[in-house]
């Protein structure tokens, strides 16, 4: 029999009531999170510059409302979940035009600063009366007593609310960015912020929690994993799966060494002190091509002062814990550490089967860059919501685990995250294994 991964307490089965209650709080974030984008532009708009790694604040919180509406109250066949025709003509949506406002497949991302938004209080009743009616649908539901038939009722709600967590993380990047790039502060209180990101570990202004286990020498405890056939791809029983974590299959893995803790801040330091960026021979050639075009010669968003390495983290300067994970890193960078370091990126089934099977396997604080294309399993099948994986096949890669900005309910080891190899406004770190 191979071994299975263990994954308790991460079956994504929000019963009915759980939903209603995190429907409601994630709303509340994404309306909060619209407000203080207000506050922090001086404009009821909350217009932002055009740039590739954000998008304008009130599309989002709209498109948030649209996607919603779009898969529960406007589609007639909710209830079949997995079985529903994408392309099922929709029921009236709440304003007009809302299709061509937020259907993220068929407006591009440039285009959609010149969109013709409602005006905030439009928009406000947009977000309050959608999700009145997701959650009277949802009450509904409440009624099914037959097991196969609720997990396929539930099956949108469970995918919008996830949807709405995912852009929740996704706005803490950018107002992250925002607030460095016009070298503006962030003055809220620290519970304030916690509350409208949705933080869950800690608040933007703490240090991420952690528990360096370091051997002598500075180095990360190792963990080993023995050979044989593991499980991968969510397990049946799951109440929820993405459709890029099925089918399920086995896989003989051989054994592996690899990191108890991510790579601290203090780990990589000696690699900008050794000259690593300097040093073409660690990098590869796209690494290098990014390197030369970013002119960079630190990880995005730090600096140094008086010898220590600071993080700007909304907007405010502070030195970085060394035992910390270091963070804002691409795929590039951990590469180039890793040639350093004469280690390597675990690949994402070596991650996920530590995460399994060590109890003693620190996660959570950063997203985790593997060696792992972005590729879909054997077997792989589009959800309804077919661009969710499927366009994102070639060019990207996968991250593992969770940041400290990702909501309780997100944190799965099975989860596979994916961005582009160069992306550095996420909250993006690594750990290794030995060659």
């Amino acid at each position: 029999m191979p071994k299975q991964v263990k994954n308790p307490d991460f079956l994504r089965q929000l019963s009915v009531e759980q939903l209603q209650t995190a429907l409601i709080e994630a709303r509340t974030a994404t309306q909060a999170f619209l407000e203080h984008w207000r506050i922090l532009t001086h404009d009821p708009r909350a217009k932002l510059p055009l740039h590739v790694e954000w998008n304008l604040p009130e599309w989002e919180a709209g498109h948030i409302a649209w996607f919603q509406e779009y898969w529960i109250a406007r589609n007639p066949d909710r209830s079949a979940g997995l079985q529903v025709n994408p392309d099922t003509p929709r029921l009236a949506s709440l304003i007009a035009n809302s299709d061509a406002l937020y259907h993220s497949s068929e407006i591009a991302h440039d285009p959609r600063w010149s969109l013709p938004f409602p005006e905030p209080e439009e928009l406000k009743h947009y977000l309050d009366q959608g999700l009145e009616g997701t959650l009277t649908l949802l009450r509904e539901v409440s009624a099914c007593d037959d097991s196969s038939q609720l997990k396929a009722a539930l099956y949108f709600f469970r995918l919008a609310l996830y949807h709405e967590d995912m852009h929740a993380e996704a706005a803490s990047y950018s107002m992250n960015h925002y607030l460095h790039d016009v070298g503006q502060r962030w003055e809220a209180g620290e519970e304030e912020i916690e509350m409208i990101t949705s933080f869950t570990y800690a608040s933007v202004f703490s240090e991420m929690p952690f528990k360096p286990r370091l051997q002598e020498g500075g180095r990360s405890e190792q963990r080993m994993i023995q050979a044989g056939e593991r499980q991968f791809g969510a397990l049946p029983e799951m109440g929820f799966a993405f459709d890029n974590e099925l089918p399920p299959f086995t896989q003989w893995l051989p054994s592996f060494s690899i990191d108890a803790t991510p790579v601290s801040v203090a780990e990589y330091y000696a690699f900008i002190q050794a000259g690593g960026y300097q040093n073409q021979s660690y990098w590869s050639d796209a690494g290098w091509l990014w390197k030369s075009q970013q002119q960079a010669e630190l990880p995005r968003f730090h600096r140094l002062n008086a010898g220590h390495l600071e993080r700007c983290c909304f907007g405010n300067w502070h030195v970085v814990r060394e035992d910390s994970p270091i963070v804002h890193i691409t795929a590039y960078e951990a590469e180039a550490w890793c040639a350093w370091a004469e280690r390597r990126l675990p690949s994402e089934h070596e991650w996920t089967t530590a995460a399994a099977e060590q109890d003693e396997f620190n996660w959570g604080q950063v997203w985790e860059w593997t060696q792992s294309d972005f590729l879909p399993f054997d077997g792989f099948i589009a959800h309804p919501y077919q661009d969710y994986s499927q366009p994102w096949f070639t060019g990207h890669r996968v991250l593992k685990g969770a940041s400290f900005a990702t909501h309780a309910r997100m944190r799965n080891p099975m989860y596979r995250n994916f961005y582009l190899p160069m992306r550095n406004d996420i909250y993006s770190g690594f750990r290794t294994c030995a060659r």
